[in-house]
């Protein structure tokens, strides 16, 4: 019976760590701000709506910073890829989505989700054609 006792507690640890490890990662994963990757100081704040995203459509939200000022006249993209999973007989999935301005350094869009899982996700910035820089993100669509 003491066995019992022991082993009903050890179940119980596993599911809470597993069920705080999921939230932990599910809030971290859809809203991240980080440096560009070229170094150019611009910092990408990288946001989706509803949080935890969802399969169809979810509002995309992103910030540009650079010196502590906001850009305001860059070209933003959020593209989503999704790789194969052959075991399921699915292929790669992409979608890009262009996100609009709408001031202070903020532009925004919607992006549709085919489906609920694990997605990477890469903003781009760039102004008159020149990288501004790239942010790298994973959600976890529901």
């Amino acid at each position: 019976m003491q066995m019992y006792g022991v082993a009903l507690r050890l179940v119980a640890l596993l599911l809470l760590g597993g069920t705080i490890s999921a939230c932990s990662q599910e809030k971290a994963s859809a809203v991240s701000a980080q440096p560009a990757a070229d170094g150019k100081g611009v910092t990408i704040s990288f946001k989706v709506d509803p949080d935890p995203p969802r399969a169809g459509d979810n509002k995309l939200e992103v910030s540009l910073m650079q010196a502590g000022a906001p850009v305001t006249d860059a070209t933003v993209t959020a593209a989503f890829y999704m790789p194969a999973m052959p075991s399921m007989s699915m292929p790669e999935m992409r979608s890009t989505f262009p996100l609009q301005a709408v001031g202070d350094g903020v532009y925004r869009g919607t992006g549709n989700l085919s489906m609920g899982g694990t997605w990477n996700v890469t903003v781009t910035a760039s102004r008159t054609g020149e990288p501004l820089g790239n942010g790298k993100y994973t959600i976890i669509a529901k």
